[in-house]
């Protein structure tokens, strides 16, 4: 009986990480989906900016601030959560997370529609990498009886990146 289930007194299977260690990941995770809803929210943000300085339609402002960003997001979250399920999750997320960043930043120095076009395409693939390893990750970390609890601080980051993508953009913006 070498792998016996745990009992009440250690409540923690060997396989699991410590309660300080699952706060820890949760915390980074977090912080990861925050930044992933702040970057959303710049270019709508500094749009009528961005729309005079690159003399952009109402059409083509339009399309950068939905389709360029949703369609790739959308598609590339499939392909992405099928590669975090038979891959390393850390991985994909961390890749992931340099790439959205690298391609917002990428955003603010495009100097034509299909510039910042392809850079929204690409933000949208990186921030697919964000959220299905995350959550894989917190269901890996957590006891069943936490995962819910764990699950509604992850979610927090929508909250939070929003105001701070708001707050930020405000600041860019002035």
């Amino acid at each position: 009986m070498a792998d016996a289930a745990p009992t009440a007194a250690t409540d923690v299977p060997s396989n699991r990480p410590t309660r300080g260690h699952a706060l820890w990941v949760l915390g980074l995770l977090t912080a990861a989906y925050i930044v992933n809803f702040l970057d959303r929210q710049l270019l709508a943000i500094v749009a009528r900016d961005v729309k005079a300085e690159l003399s952009l339609s109402d059409t083509q402002l339009a399309i950068l601030l939905g389709p360029a960003f949703v369609v790739c997001f959308t598609l590339a979250s499939f392909v992405l959560a099928r590669i975090a399920d038979r891959g390393s999750r850390k991985w994909v997320l961390t890749i992931g997370l340099a790439a959205w960043s690298l391609f917002t930043a990428g955003c603010g120095v495009a100097s034509s529609f299909a510039q910042l076009a392809c850079m929204r395409f690409a933000v949208g693939i990186g921030e697919a990498a964000g959220a299905p390893p995350s959550q894989s990750m917190i269901a890996d970390t957590f006891r069943p009886e936490q995962r819910a609890r764990a699950m509604s601080v992850f979610g927090l980051g929508i909250y939070f990146g929003t105001a701070l993508g708001a707050a930020g953009g405000g600041l860019i913006a002035d």
